[in-house]
């Protein structure tokens, strides 16, 4: 009876043991599917980051599950915000990788978003960017002096778009003369557009695409840097001034500090609400161990897009914050954006 008793005694102990042990985390995910969501079409950065995030994850996440990508663009990717929030399951195995604006639609007072952006999840970001006003060495503004004195004709996309918003937003802090030209389907055009003389320059230029993509326009001196503003100051144009430390008066900073949120967090990643905190901090380590992977940065260096990781309660607080702003701050940019919609 000893016998059977030690033997009873000592399988109650393993199994303990075992129970203690467990992870539930980890018993979750394994042999889940993890879908990210994009809300943009293939090809473009946001996708990139995404497919290269997708194939790197799963040697991170607990459990190791499957990682797979589907494209679901529309709206600015608010179409897929908005199904992550709302449509996906909420326990962890969506989210959604969205472009810079969405976090902060709704303080626009958009009607078409459907998810509230500050009780949501926000997970790591694998880079923010600092952007450019830049114009031709041909304009006849050179200067942001300049610029305050006389109008150019400034290239930006669709009315709403990120380089309208900004064109409105210098305007209204720094008295600019910008005169929008809209209708350039995307950067690339706006600046062949500039090269052709039919427009003076283009607002919202992220440096590192600049330089990745546009290098020689730097090295011939065809462009002259008007303003920097966004994640942080550029070491290289040390003489630009930075928006943010320029800013007129100590509304304008605050208005400022929320207009470049979304630089700042660069590539947002969501979940919806009511997802487990511990899946949310899982994904949030695992996605930060993907962005320090060498093969990762490797990867992403092939398709040239940058490393400078935004972590998620990092990303979480600036969303949060831009909600936060003053009354009189929140109404002021909700009259620029309208501004340039019309």
């Amino acid at each position: 009876m000893s016998i059977t008793r030690s033997v009873v005694s000592m399988t109650l102990l393993l199994m303990s043991n075992m129970t203690a042990n467990a992870d539930p985390v980890t018993d979750f995910y394994s042999g889940k599917t993890v879908t990210i969501i994009i809300g943009s079409p293939p090809g473009g950065a946001y996708d990139l980051y995404a497919r290269a995030i997708a194939h790197f994850l799963p040697n991170y996440m607990p459990g190791k599950p499957t990682v797979i990508v589907q494209n679901m663009p529309g709206a600015g990717s608010l179409i897929a915000a908005n199904y992550v929030s709302n449509v996906a399951p909420r326990d962890g195995t969506f989210m959604g990788a969205l472009n810079s604006t969405v976090p902060y639609q709704r303080l626009f007072g958009i009607p078409s978003v459907k998810f509230d952006p500050v009780h949501s999840n926000w997970l790591p970001s694998p880079s923010g960017f600092t952007a450019l006003l830049l114009v031709s060495r041909h304009a006849s503004v050179q200067s942001l002096a300049d610029l305050q004195e006389r109008p150019a004709r400034i290239a930006t996309l669709s009315p709403g778009a990120t380089p309208s918003f900004f064109a409105a937003i210098f305007n209204d802090v720094f008295k600019t003369k910008i005169v929008p030209i809209t209708g350039h389907p995307s950067m690339p055009e706006a600046l062949i557009a500039m090269q052709r003389g039919e427009v003076d320059g283009f607002p919202s230029t992220p440096w590192s695409s600049l330089q990745r993509n546009y290098a020689h326009l730097l090295s011939n001196k065809e462009i002259t840097v008007l303003l920097q503003y966004g994640q942080s100051r550029i070491p290289e144009l040390s003489d630009v001034p930075f928006a943010q430390d320029i800013a007129p008066t100590a509304e304008d900073k605050e208005l400022l500090d929320v207009a470049v949120s979304p630089t700042i967090v660069g590539f947002p990643y969501l979940m919806g609400p009511d997802v487990p905190t511990e899946r949310v901090s899982a994904v949030r380590k695992a996605l930060m161990d993907v962005f320090a992977d060498q093969g990762f940065k490797s990867e992403a260096a092939r398709m040239t897009l940058d490393v400078a990781p935004v972590a998620g309660d990092e990303a979480q607080r600036i969303v949060r914050a831009a909600y936060h702003a003053s009354p009189t701050v929140t109404e002021r940019i909700r009259k620029i954006y309208d501004s340039q919609l019309k």
